[in-house]
């Protein structure tokens, strides 16, 4: 997380009183697979460029062009990564999915409309490195969560998000899911 640096964060649409309390990057990890897949690909060019020197002339070009590609799309997935952010405020809570240069989605939800907030740590890399999904259960007209995707350390961003929803927006709803089946269950007999 990069708490360290909320004190300078401003984004649009920001109200002049409105205080940024905890800003969430997706967990570095998460484009790994992408990085590893362009720098491989890098040094097999490299690798074939050198045992093939004597080729010079037009695959030198080729090497170049391939290398280039490469290099922009490592540029785009970082710019990507580092322009997605969750940002929650005394307010509301916001989250800016960056899916290209040019294509953003902005989703915000008010800290009052929290009714539940959870987490999920699915897979090997995802628990050895703890990062994974925060979900966020709103009230209101939308019927989708907010879904902070990989993130690191998701148990304690829930627990900060529901400290945050209850001291900024009223308190939130906190389900029990074992009194609630023993209240189904009671029904059912």
């Amino acid at each position: 997380m990069d708490e360290n640096k909320v004190e300078d964060f401003t984004f649009e649409g920001q109200e002049e009183d409105e205080i940024v309390l905890l800003l969430i990057h997706q967990h570095p990890l998460t484009f790994t697979k992408e990085s590893a897949i362009l720098i491989a690909s890098i040094l097999i060019l490299v690798i074939i460029f050198y045992l093939q020197s004597g080729l010079g002339g037009i695959f030198s070009y080729v090497f170049i062009l391939l290398l280039l590609i490469n290099g922009y799309l490592m540029l785009r997935r970082y710019i990507i990564w580092r322009n997605s952010v969750y940002v929650i405020t005394d307010k509301r809570l916001i989250a800016v999915e960056q899916n290209s240069f040019f294509r953003r989605i902005t989703i915000e939800a008010n800290l009052d409309k929290v009714q539940n907030v959870a987490h999920e740590i699915n897979g090997f890399w995802q628990t050895i490195f703890n990062f994974g999904n925060v979900i966020i259960q709103t009230g209101g007209y939308s019927k989708k969560n907010m879904l902070l995707e990989q993130v690191h350390h998701p148990l304690a961003i829930q627990q900060k998000i529901m400290k945050i929803a209850s001291q900024y927006g009223g308190a939130p709803l906190k389900i029990d899911l074992n009194r609630d089946v023993k209240e189904n269950e009671s029904v059912v007999k």
